[in-house]
């Protein structure tokens, strides 16, 4: 049976006289590295570590070889890799990523590999949603962890702040001006978009959101 444990967090809000709501965070505490991982093999598998050790060793250059061919990686029973892509950031540019209004000016110079995509089969999710499993309060039942709290003349403030230096305000910078998680800055960007009294304007520069301040003009 597994046992998990979890941490109870207050969601942000945007209406100060909303009640409170919250959500749940698993309590991860450690890391599951390549050597407990052979150990654990040879222990209850009863797989030598003569084969898994090389196995784990090569399995992420091999993936990486594939990908680099321009295919996808599907492990049947695991899951699925692929690329991830982004535009490149020159040298001495301040903004997060470059933009572009034209396509004829994306070439191959301004393209970089921004990570790998990992999309688990159903086998794979049904192996934990099968099982028996415990769920524990990791802080005590009635504690709640910590989650910045603003109010919306906060956020508007700090935001037309950044943006009297900022040409524009993505997702992941309101993310890191606020301390916010990822699920939060959307809701903030939601609300600040809305009719009638929209701060920003939202405008999708190849596979990102920007924001600017509104010109009612």
């Amino acid at each position: 049976m597994g046992n998990i444990k979890f941490s109870v967090h207050r969601n942000p809000k945007t209406d100060p006289d909303a009640p409170d709501t919250y959500h749940v965070r698993p309590d991860s505490y450690a890391t599951a590295d390549r050597a407990e991982i052979v150990a654990h093999l040879q222990e209850h598998h009863h797989l030598s570590r003569v084969y898994t050790e090389p196995l784990l060793t090569e399995l992420p250059h091999v993936i990486v070889e594939y990908l680099l061919e321009n295919k996808t990686v599907h492990l049947q029973g695991l899951g699925t890799f692929s690329l991830r892509l982004a535009f490149r950031q020159h040298e001495n540019d301040a903004e997060e990523k470059p933009i572009f209004t034209d396509p004829a000016d994306i070439t191959g110079n301004e393209v970089k590999i921004d990570g790998i995509n990992f999309r688990p089969d159903k086998e794979f999710l049904d192996l934990m949603t099968t099982r028996e499993v415990h769920f524990e309060n990791a802080m005590s039942r009635g504690r709640v962890g910590h989650t910045a709290q603003y109010t919306t003349e906060e956020v508007r403030r700090h935001v037309i702040e950044y943006l009297s230096t900022h040409d524009h305000l993505t997702r992941r910078q309101l993310m890191q001006l606020l301390g916010l998680t990822k699920h939060a800055a959307w809701k903030w960007l939601e609300r600040l978009t809305a009719a009638p009294n929209a701060l920003l304007k939202g405008e999708k520069v190849g596979t990102t959101f920007v924001y600017r301040i509104r010109n009612e003009g």
